[in-house]
Formats: structure tokens, C-alpha cells, sequence
């Protein structure tokens, strides 16, 4: 090419003179190479002027100020020397692809790009990226050692893929690349902007220096109608779409995409890789990929090189990743994206890097010493500081006892990993996909991921209840501190309940002293007792607390802490012990899974269940009851859910509350504490969906519903009877399922599906399930009777009641469809209604009258406000005690008929109903 082709205003006998190439690196010069001699921010290109015509160059490009002048060679002097590079680069090498994004960003740029690759490349379309990992196209990799190639490594590159007829390719764009001028003149069709944090302030000097750098791509480089690809949730968004709207360029939001994904059931992703994958798919939308062919390629990604990527797992299930994070904001969100899947149990090998951002090394161990069990300080690219120094700055700002100083990087990494405990997660961070360490000088050959995959090491696999004591051993320690403790399991405070190797706690109740039971507890097989008072007599076995219930609390959330399992809390006014155990028999399919026993949904309850988690479990179920306001936040607290469940709003405890709406207010405390970007399920029918739905929103949280309406995620199409059983065929995600079921609530068949879906378990696997599923006892299942020589079914709903509670009793009752049967009902007292309790008994006869039961019977002062209320029809009679129900039996049921027990526990029925059961 010419050169009066790249510059104008040349003498006019130098504008034929041949050009073979450009260079700014005088190393690189040969014969008939234009030179562009820069003044860089460590050295001064101008100084290699006379070496570079020496080589060979035909023409000079310098700054303004250069000195140097040359009878024969044509000095070209620029006011800005890095855009007229770039200007010459993108002439002389002209070929280019059709559709080149460029993305920025402080963290997530290399991510974006290496995933864009994937999708493209699993669909068969030609694709390039050029960025951190180098050119990478057709399965070839050209390294660099530059996010941002220098300007003409990179037109240069881009004319290589357009060669190779590849048209689809993505530019790492990094604040250095763009505030050095390196991708100007190019037509780019969309900008990609991941997020800003700190970050290079060795170079930018300040904040605002290194941000207005990244939005140079979009204020200058951008033409009009072109696109940026951003996550409206960032704080810097208000800014980028002011820039969108001034340069009239289409701003495209994340949401959407990020919420397709988070319903896709092969991909399970954390947040920040759920917006890097958001933000790769519309990359490709915009290059025109289809979506079909997008979202049926990603269950073929793989991990990305150094991203958080899991390199190996050892014996006892220590899992150790390997990340790039060498920023405070990357650094912290990869600790939250391994907490969120693997637990707190993390120990973290880093360093810092010399001659960069000094300022990020407290911040970064700060980050460390909040988010870290134990930390193994080493060396990153010590580069020209000194590097012990380097690793004291950061020590000094580390508060843990278990804090390593070790400089070699490898023996850093295997001690790590030799220390480790079972369930361990171990990061190492800082390096990634680097295979080089930069001393001065000296550059040694090493990579974080050969030396974990090459590490020779005998680990002794641990039985899965020696772990689980190996865990509760630790955090005993931690609470009760100086204390030694041997082989135990698990923690009780009733001794009916007690097994062998437990700690029983004597806590002191209303009407029993646990401190009685102590003799008991040991001779059930007790291992230690945990009191505040110290007894002599049994100190060899007791340890002594300041306070058991504080112990106990603080012991469950020390477990809920260190445990990897999906958690969720179920609340509601009715149906919610049901539904905890419909979806912990459900989950019992896909993984090992704990629930509260029973109805341990108090203050007591739910830390006993939680302290009894284990290293091994995949889901814990939990349910959480109230009878005033607060308890609910004070036990989901402990629990931490990252799914909740509101079953329903009802009258239950209604005396200790104004009206429901306080009872709804005191339920939707569960969502103050769910996990940041978690879910809660809400029952849509609610007359409080709204009220619940609106407060989980302004917490930023996930909401599904379910229930008759068709607005719920999850619905019945069709509820119809075929024989025995009940026939559903329901939506959930755009799917239709179909299901049979017998005498089970159908809003906690939609509850658990909902859960089920949200958990992205298969729900074909289950579907059978719910032919032969029973409820638990006392809560609707169905017994076969034989009395006085008759046979008939008794649906047992004894354990508990409330408003609610019976009438959706009384509706699932309705679902047996009458075939020459008759249906009746024993009812008792509704309690802890308050001063409406006359009212709630009143309305209960509505509900009856509008149903098909044919007789009630009563038992209790209260119920017989509901049956002076009924229609004289079914009206059967008031029983005074136990023995009544023998004449009702004997004189009324026939063979075939069902016969339900609806009343709160204090009121006797549920012992009754065991009786009847048992055939006494």
C-alpha cells in the first residue's frame, strides 16, 4: 500500500513510497515499515526512532514535542498520535468482520467472551475472540499478554479472521485498550458493559479517571443506533443510559434473559454467572444466532479457564477452584458464588501483584479475613517490589488466628490443600488461566491448576459420620471454648426422642425441669449433657453453659453456616406440616434430606432440627410456626432459607393479633430472611398474595405462585375423578404435566411442585408418586376401619384446626366424590381464636351447609355455636364424651361410609381418633 494512502500531506515525493507494515515496537521494524514512536506510560518510544530507520522504516509518526529530524525519512508529527495509529491500522489493514461487540468492564469481560465463543461455536458459526486469553478461533489459540492487543496486533487480527470468513467476533475492551486509543476506527455493532469496582488506579490515578475511560467506548467509539448491553441493577446504569440516550444508541437490559435462564432446568449458575451468560446470549442474538439454537447449546458450555473452575476434588469431598479474581469486587463475589453453592467452609491461597493498585491489598484482605475459615497469604506477580513486603501488607489486615505467610506459591497451595478438612472449599485465586509468575527480571514457568492436578497426595477417606462428628466436635469447641469433647451425634432435649451419642440439653420448660431427666437421658444412651448448672455428680459427662437455648441457637446456625444443602422454610397459617413432609418424601428422590420431625416449628424445634443437619445433606425442609409476632424473623434468622413458602393467611392465633393482616405482616417475616436472590412461593388464591408478592419485590427476591388462578406460575388446566382417583393435568414453565392423586391438598401438590421446579429437579421423576402418597397422620390420611362388624374410612384430620384449616379440610373432603356412601363429620372446638372465636364458629356452618357432608356431630362448648348454625339436615348430634362416638358407629355409619375428625389438639379428638385407629 501507499502511504499517501494512510497519510495526507505528504511531498509529493514521498507519496508513492511503498508501505509494508507498521510497528510501534522498534524490535519489530523492517524494510519499508512506517514507525510510530510513542511516548508509553513506562518507556519512550522516541528513543528508538534512529533504530527503527536503521532497520529499515520509511516514514516516522511521533508526538508534537519530538526533537528528532531527518533529511531523507519524512517525520510526521501528530497532536494525537494514538488515534492516528489507530486511523493508518484500520486502512492499511482494511479487510474486517461483519459483527465485531466490544466489552468492558472491570471484572466478567473474559467470561462474557469465552462463553459468546461456546454458543457460537456449538451452533457451528464461525467465531473469534480477542482478549485475555488470546485470539482464539477455529479450535486455535494465539496468546497475548494484553487484554487489549496494542492497535495493530489488533486490526491486524481482525484482518486475519475476516481472511478465515469468520464474521462473528468479540473484543475484550480494557480501560488501558480504550484510553490508549487501541480500538478506535472500528465499526463496532454493539458495546458490552459487565460492571465497575476498583481497579488499575496505578495507572487511572483515580476513580473517575479509570471509569470515564470505559465509557469512552460507548461516547465515542459507538455510532448512533448501535447497541449496549447492560445490567440495569448496577449503580452506574443511570449513567450509561443518559450516554445511551445522548449518542441515540439502543440500551438492552439483562432482566430477561437472566430470568429465562434462572427457569432453565439443566443450568444451576450463581448470580454473577447468570449475568455473564445473560449478557453472551444477547451478544449472540444481536450477531443473529437464533434463539432456539441458543438455549438448546447450553447444557454444552463448559467451565471457562480459570473462572471459577473446578480443578479437582479430593477424598472427603475438599473441592478445589481455581479463579482470576484479583480485584476486591471479583475477589468477593467469587467467595459469595462458592458460599452459595458449597457452604462457608473456605479457605483462600492469594496475593497481590506488585507495581499495580496498591491500595486494593487491604481492601482485598479485608475481603479474606470477613469471608475466610483459613488464609494462606502468597505471592501473586511480584513484578519489581519487594515480595515480603508485599504479602505484610496484606497480613497486617487480616484478624484470623489461621493466617499463613508463604511466599512459594506452590507450597502454599499444597499446604492448603494438606490442611484441609472434609467438605472443604478451597480457592485459589488471583492467576486463573496465567501460566507465568513475574519476579524483576526472572519469569518462572507455573500454573495453579497443574499443581493441583499434579499433587500427589495420600488423603484418608472419612466415613460420613465420622465428618459429621468432626464438624460438631469444631463448632462444640467454638461455643463452649477450651473444651474438649469425644464421638457425638446430633443434639435432643426430650429423652423420649433421644439416640445413642446425643447431647442432651437441659433446658428448663414451663412445667418440667430438663435437669429431672438427666438420669434418664444417660441411661437412653446420652453421650454429654449441656446445663447451666454445674453438678457434680455428673461431671465427668456435663459441660456448663451460660444459657442452654442461647447454646442450642447458637450451635444450629454454626450448622446452617457450614452446611451446602439447600434449605428451605415453610410458614402459614394451615396445611404447612402436610406440605413439609409432601416435599421432604419427594425429595428423598433426588438426594439426602432433612426436616423437622413432627411439629418442631418453635423456638425449640427448629434449632434442634437444624443442629442435627449433616455434612451429606443435600435439602432440609423446615417448618416455622407463630403465635405472635416475631418469632417468625427470630427462627428464619437461624434458618437462612434460600427458598420460603407461605402455605396460606388464616385465623390461627388470631386473639394475639388486631386482625389478619397483623397475622399476615408476622408471617411475611420470612422474607426479611431469605437469602439475597432467593425465592419465596406464594399462594396466589390468597386474599394477602398482593400484600406478600409486593414486600418480596422490594427485597429484590424471586416470587412463585400457585393456585387455582391462571395467572400462578403453576396451575391446574384440569382437575377431574376416574375411579378411585383424582386426575390433574397442571402448567408449570411452559410445560404440561399430568398426575394422579387420592386424598392429598391440591394447593400442597401445586406448593411442592412449584418447589421442586424452582430446585430444577426432574418432575417426571415424582409424578407417579402422588397415585400412592398418604398424608400423615392426623392431617387427612385415610384409615380402613372395621367396628362392630361394619367397614368404613376414617379421614383423619384431628391434629389440629383452625378457620382455614377446616374448611380446607372440608374441601379436600369434597374432592371424594359420594358412590352409595354416606360422608360424616366430628367436629370439635376451634381454640386460640380470641374474642372472635364466637364469629369463626358461627361461619365455619356456611362452609358445612354448602357442602356434601351429611351429618356433623360435636364434641365441645365452642362447635356448638357451629351446629346451631347448620341446616337441620345435618344436624347428627352433640356428644358429651369419648364413649358417644361408639353409639354413632354402631347406629349410624354403614359400610363404605367415611367418616372425618376435624378439631384443635387441646380438645381430645386427636387421641380419640388413635383410639379408633388402634381398635380399642
Amino acid at each position: 500500500m501507499l502511504l499517501k494512502k494512510l497519510i495526507k500531506n505528504l511531498p509529493k515525493e514521498k507519496k508513492n513510497i511503498a508501505v509494508k507494515g507498521i510497528a510501534v515496537d522498534s524490535r519489530k521494524i523492517k524494510k519499508g515499515f512506517i514507525f510510530f514512536a510513542i511516548r508509553g506510560f513506562k518507556s519512550n518510544g522516541e528513543r528508538f526512532i534512529k533504530e527503527a530507520i536503521e532497520k529499515g522504516a520509511i516514514a516516522i509518526v511521533c508526538s508534537k514535542h519530538c526533537s528528532f529530524s531527518h533529511e531523507a525519512i519524512p517525520i510526521l508529527k501528530s497532536t494525537n498520535i494514538r488515534h492516528l495509529l489507530s486511523e493508518i491500522s484500520s486502512k492499511f489493514y482494511k479487510l474486517k468482520p461483519k459483527n465485531i461487540i466490544a466489552i468492558t468492564g472491570t471484572n466478567g469481560k473474559t467470561s462474557v467472551t469465552d462463553l459468546f465463543y461456546q454458543i457460537l461455536k456449538n451452533n457451528n458459526i464461525p467465531v473469534a475472540t480477542i482478549g485475555t486469553l488470546g485470539l482464539k478461533y477455529k479450535g486455535k489459540v494465539i496468546k497475548s499478554k494484553l487484554t487489549s492487543p496494542d492497535t495493530v496486533t489488533l486490526h491486524e487480527a481482525l484482518e486475519k479472521i475476516k481472511k478465515e470468513k469468520i464474521d462473528n467476533v468479540l473484543i475484550e475492551a480494557s480501560s488501558h485498550g480504550l484510553h490508549q486509543k487501541r480500538i478506535d476506527h472500528l465499526n463496532i455493532k454493539a458495546g458490552i458493559f459487565t460492571n465497575f469496582s476498583q481497579d488499575h488506579l496505578d495507572y487511572h490515578k483515580t476513580m473517575n479517571s479509570y471509569f470515564n475511560s470505559k465509557m469512552y467506548l460507548f461516547k465515542k467509539i459507538l455510532h448512533k443506533k448501535k447497541s449496549i448491553i447492560c445490567d440495569k441493577s448496577i449503580k452506574e446504569f443511570p449513567k450509561i443510559k443518559a450516554i445511551a440516550r445522548r449518542k441515540k444508541l439502543y440500551l438492552i437490559d439483562i432482566k430477561d434473559i437472566k430470568e429465562k435462564l434462572t427457569n432453565t432446568k439443566d443450568l444451576s449458575l450463581n448470580e454473577f454467572q447468570l449475568k455473564n451468560l445473560s449478557m453472551a446470549i444477547i451478544a449472540a442474538k444481536i450477531c443473529k444466532v437464533p434463539d432456539k439454537k441458543i438455549f438448546n447449546s447450553l447444557n454444552r458450555l463448559n467451565d471457562i479457564n480459570g473462572r471459577l473452575e473446578l480443578v479437582r476434588i479430593f477424598p472427603n469431598n475438599i473441592k478445589v477452584f481455581v479463579d482470576y479474581a484479583h480485584t476486591p469486587d471479583a475477589l468477593i463475589k467469587t467467595i459469595n458464588a462458592l458460599k452459595s453453592f458449597h457452604g462457608k467452609n473456605i479457605t483462600l491461597v492469594f496475593g497481590c501483584g506488585g507495581d499495580r493498585d496498591f491500595k486494593k491489598r487491604p481492601l482485598m484482605a479485608k475481603i479474606a479475613s470477613l469471608n475466610c475459615k483459613k488464609i494462606f497469604v502468597t505471592n501473586d506477580n511480584p513484578r519489581n517490589e519487594n515480595p515480603a513486603k508485599i504479602r505484610n501488607e496484606i497480613i497486617k489486615n487480616i484478624k484470623n488466628k489461621d493466617c499463613f505467610d508463604i511466599g512459594n506459591r506452590s507450597k502454599a497451595i499444597k499446604r492448603a490443600i494438606f490442611k484441609a478438612e472434609p467438605n472443604e472449599i478451597i480457592l485459589v485465586a488471583g492467576k486463573g488461566h496465567e501460566v507465568e509468575q513475574i519476579y524483576k527480571d526472572k519469569i518462572i514457568k507455573i500454573s495453579d491448576k497443574q499443581i493441583i492436578k499434579r499433587l500427589k497426595l495420600k488423603i484418608k477417606k472419612i466415613s460420613e459420620k465420622k465428618q459429621n462428628f468432626l464438624q460438631n466436635k469444631k463448632i462444640f469447641e467454638e461455643i463452649v471454648k477450651g473444651k474438649n469433647i469425644k464421638d457425638f451425634h446430633g443434639i435432643a432435649i426430650d429423652t423420649r426422642v433421644i439416640k445413642k451419642g446425643n447431647i442432651f440439653l437441659t433446658i428448663k420448660g414451663k412445667n418440667s425441669d430438663g435437669r429431672r431427666f438427666i438420669p434418664k437421658a444417660l441411661q437412653q444412651g446420652a453421650k454429654y449433657i449441656v446445663s447451666k448448672k454445674k453438678i457434680n455428680k455428673y461431671r465427668n459427662k456435663l459441660f456448663k453453659v451460660d444459657n442452654e437455648l442461647k447454646f442450642l441457637n447458637t450451635f444450629a446456625l454454626k450448622k446452617r453456616e457450614n452446611s451446602t444443602a439447600k434449605i428451605a422454610a415453610i410458614t402459614g397459617s394451615a396445611g404447612k406440616t402436610s406440605l413439609k413432609n409432601l416435599i421432604r418424601d419427594l425429595l428423598k428422590n433426588f438426594g439426602k434430606t432433612i426436616s423437622s420431625p413432627k411439629s418442631y416449628n418453635n423456638h425449640f424445634g427448629v434449632p434442634i432440627s437444624l443442629s442435627n443437619l449433616k455434612p451429606n445433606h443435600k435439602y432440609g425442609i423446615f417448618e416455622v410456626g407463630m403465635s405472635k409476632k416475631g418469632e417468625i424473623n427470630a427462627l428464619t434468622k437461624l434458618i437462612k432459607p434460600d427458598i420460603g413458602i407461605i402455605t396460606n393467611i388464616g385465623e390461627a392465633h388470631i386473639e394475639n393479633f388486631k386482625n389478619l393482616k397483623g397475622i399476615a405482616n408476622a408471617k411475611s417475616e420470612i422474607i426479611d430472611n431469605l437469602k439475597d436472590n432467593g425465592t419465596i412461593i406464594l399462594n396466589r388464591d390468597d386474599k394477602y398474595f398482593n400484600y406478600l408478592n409486593k414486600k418480596a419485590k422490594s427485597k429484590n427476591l424471586k416470587v412463585i405462585s400457585f393456585g387455582m388462578n391462571k395467572k400462578s406460575d403453576v396451575y391446574p388446566l384440569k382437575i377431574l375423578k376416574r375411579g378411585k382417583n383424582n386426575h390433574m393435568v397442571f402448567k408449570i414453565s411452559n410445560e404440561i404435566f399430568r398426575l394422579e392423586f387420592n386424598n392429598i391438598n391440591i394447593y400442597n401438590i401445586l406448593a411442592s411442585l412449584s418447589f421442586l421446579n424452582e430446585l430444577k429437579l426432574d418432575l417426571n421423576k415424582i409424578i407417579e408418586y402422588f397415585k400412592t402418597y398418604e398424608a400423615s397422620e392426623g392431617r387427612g390420611k385415610i384409615h380402613k376401619i372395621k367396628r362392630h362388624r361394619k367397614k368404613f374410612k376414617l379421614v383423619d384430620e384431628s391434629y389440629n384446626a383452625n378457620p382455614l384449616s377446616v374448611k380446607n379440610a372440608i374441601q379436600n373432603f369434597s374432592l371424594i366424590k359420594k358412590r352409595n356412601f354416606k360422608k360424616y363429620l366430628l367436629l370439635g372446638d376451634m381454640l386460640e381464636l380470641g374474642a372472635k372465636s364466637e364469629y369463626f364458629h358461627k361461619n365455619l356452618s356456611k362452609v358445612i351447609n354448602n357442602s356434601d357432608i351429611d351429618k356433623v356431630f360435636i364434641k365441645g362448648n365452642k362447635s356448638l355455636i357451629t351446629y346451631k348454625n347448620l341446616t337441620k339436615i345435618k344436624r347428627g348430634n352433640i356428644l358429651q364424651q369419648d364413649e358417644d362416638v361408639d353409639f354413632i358407629l354402631n347406629d349410624i355409619i354403614a359400610n363404605n361410609d367415611y367418616l372425618m375428625i376435624k378439631g384443635s389438639n387441646a380438645t381430645g379428638l386427636n387421641n380419640l381418633s388413635k383410639k379408633i385407629i388402634r381398635g380399642y
